[in-house]
């Protein structure tokens, strides 16, 4: 399955030197399909490459030098509707296969970003970190570089900053 993989993602011009740290997947993936800036095209010489993995049981994420793999099921995916990870994937996100198009429609389901849902998270994320009497929320002047945490702290920022 890895040479056949490997093989897809080259002709979708990821980096042959990302595509040596791709490794072996379990046997049970359904689907597979990368996001971020390999399927946007915009990488980077220091760019990872994303990978989802669509399985019928839960497991870990793994990581292989510059590959990141994220393993979904269904019901794991579905989570994704309606938020930012989900319009990301509905927009960018490249099938590499979906042996029965339980991915690829799992995909088209992501739907748009319910802003309600996101400012309610970004309220809730501003008010946990708000002590009454104690001032402004204290938010670091200098987010991570990348990384998860970073989406989390933009939300906040422009809700603080929208005060």
């Amino acid at each position: 399955m890895r040479d056949k993989m490997v093989d897809a993602l080259a002709g979708m011009d990821v980096s042959p030197s990302i595509l040596e740290d791709f490794p072996e997947l379990p046997a049970k993936v359904e689907g597979l399909l990368i996001y971020g800036s390999q399927a946007r095209g915009d990488a980077v010489p220091d760019s990872d490459l994303d990978v989802l993995a669509l399985v019928t049981t839960p497991r870990p994420s793994t990581h292989f030098g510059a590959v990141n793999v994220s393993y979904y099921t269904r019901e794991q995916l579905s989570t994704g509707i309606g938020t930012l990870f989900g319009a990301h994937l509905k927009r960018d996100a490249k099938v590499v296969c979906d042996k029965h198009r339980r991915l690829t429609r799992a995909v088209e389901d992501m739907g748009e970003v319910d802003t309600d849902r996101l400012l309610a998270r970004a309220r809730s994320n501003v008010g946990a970190l708000y002590q009454p009497g104690a001032g402004p929320a204290k938010v670091p002047s200098r987010p991570p570089a990348s990384g998860p945490l970073l989406a989390a702290q933009l939300p906040i920022r422009a809700s603080h900053c929208a005060r």
